[in-house]
């Protein structure tokens, strides 16, 4: 015998007695919990809450997060599966959650069916909001975070052939796909309309469930999509195309990108034309949302070889995103250098002055490739009299020190109107450690509240020679 055989065997005789006798009978009995341990429920017998998150209002960790760890460090797994069987949600909930916590999973993964059906609301606070929602919905929730996933697929598999009602039903398709065993119960529920089981049932390809898959598209739009993704039929294409005008109108679609995601899975001719028509709009609709998504549609990693034709060619009103670029780019090309010198010529015309991550992707390829160009393009910026200046360039001018950026840097700071970037600007040019831009600065200091700042304020405090450094 193996040790882990024999590691599996001595955990099953150890737990088969808690459930046997616990399990055997579905009555509370408070007899049968600790007089402290009732204490440590008692709110949450009259108050039906409960916190997933460490971090609350004003970053404080939650009381009831901590009671419920305290709980499970205290209570035995015997304690703990009585107080599931208790008439106050809140008191079941967390005894359910506490079982996780004190990594009882499989007394959890035996208890736990008994509760699918329980959709009794509870208010749940996750970070500093607080929200509604059942029992076995936010139970479920949290074992998808502490079981293992072997562990939760095997609580998928008892959940999706639940025979009775739940509310949580969804939550069976949350790890895909499901194996080939299971085809015909995701068959059955999605022939049943169940949320997820449509989606489920994409993975597994089959020609003959295309109709049914089609008819959740009226109701649940964004999992259609989804499936489509997974599933790209040709029967699914005229479905795509009548549904382009009402994702076009002028509202917000939360499931935008999946359209554009379910079109892009084709990557066939039919699949580029489609994606083409958000770029060919100009009057009458605003056109940006739909282009973001497509871009966010064609630029996924699994997609990018299919479609790097289509970034660069709208890459003219649609940023490229910064892991995209760095893929697209990771040797210097002509494309490249154009792209990146037309795309920081126009930061505030594509809205880029806080999209950090891609103009730092961008000034990454130049201080590579081209560090005259980019030192170009910044002293260019400094001069436009642009109200903000993206912290990438602040970072370049701290790292080279060049002489070159004072003047235009300074002349930047005297402008108005007053910025933090001008703030940073300020400490960065004092840190190149010459008293005669500390002086310059100083002369400017009555005119700037900026200058009055505390962050600038200890930059002067410390501030020393070039040759002290």
């Amino acid at each position: 015998m193996t040790f882990r055989r024999a590691l599996i065997l001595v955990l099953f005789w150890a737990i088969l007695p808690i459930s046997a006798s616990l399990l055997a009978s579905p009555t509370y009995d408070a007899s049968k919990v600790r007089p402290e341990i009732l204490e440590l429920f008692k709110d949450f017998e009259e108050h039906p809450v409960v916190c997933d998150s460490a971090v609350g209002a004003g970053g404080t960790t939650p009381h009831c997060y901590t009671i419920v760890h305290t709980i499970a460090d205290k209570a035995t797994p015997e304690e703990l599966v009585m107080l599931t069987r208790h008439q106050a949600p809140g008191v079941r909930a967390n005894a359910l959650i506490a079982l996780l916590y004190a990594k009882q999973d499989e007394l959890f993964l035996e208890i736990m069916p008994q509760h699918f059906h329980d959709s009794t609301r509870l208010t749940w606070f996750s970070g500093c909001s607080p929200g509604s929602v059942g029992l076995a919905e936010i139970v479920l929730s949290r074992a998808q975070w502490y079981l293992s996933e072997a562990d939760y697929r095997r609580l998928q598999e008892k959940l999706l052939h639940f025979e009775g009602s739940t509310d949580a039903r969804y939550m069976a398709f949350q790890i895909l796909p499901l194996a080939a065993k299971h085809e015909k119960r995701v068959r059955e529920l999605a022939m049943q309309k169940s949320p997820g089981a449509a989606l489920a049932l994409a993975h597994y390809g089959k020609d003959s469930d295309v109709s049914i898959i089609q008819s959740i598209q009226a109701e649940r739009a964004a999992e259609f999509y989804e499936a489509v993704q997974v599933f790209p039929h040709e029967d699914f294409k005229d479905d795509l195309e009548d549904s382009y005008d009402s994702i076009m109108a002028p509202k917000y679609l939360y499931y935008r990108t999946e359209y554009f995601a379910a079109i892009a899975s084709y990557r066939d001719d039919w699949a580029r034309s489609m994606l083409r028509r958000p770029y060919r709009i100009h009057f009458f609709q605003d056109p940006d949302a739909a282009r973001a998504s497509v871009m966010y549609a064609i630029s996924m990693e699994h997609q990018l070889p299919y479609y790097t034709e289509l970034i660069w060619e709208f890459s003219d009103s649609q940023s490229i995103s910064a892991n995209t670029f760095k893929q697209l780019c990771e040797s210097v090309s002509i494309q490249c250098t154009n792209y990146v010198t037309n795309t920081l010529a126009h930061i505030k015309d594509l809205d880029l002055t806080f999209s950090w991550d891609k103009v730092r992707a961008y000034t990454d390829y130049l201080k590579r490739n081209d560090p005259e160009l980019l030192k170009k393009i910044i002293i260019e910026q400094l001069e436009s009299g642009e109200m903000a200046l993206p912290a990438p360039y602040l970072g370049i001018i701290k790292e080279s020190k060049d002489p070159d950026y004072v003047n235009p840097a300074l002349e930047f700071i005297q402008e108005k109107p007053e910025h933090w970037s001008k703030r940073d600007l300020a400490i960065v040019l004092l840190d190149y450690g010459d008293i005669s831009i500390k002086e310059r600065l100083l002369r400017l200091r009555p005119g700037k509240r900026f200058l009055h700042s505390k962050e600038f304020q200890k930059a002067l405090e410390n501030w020393k020679p070039g040759s002290e450094r």
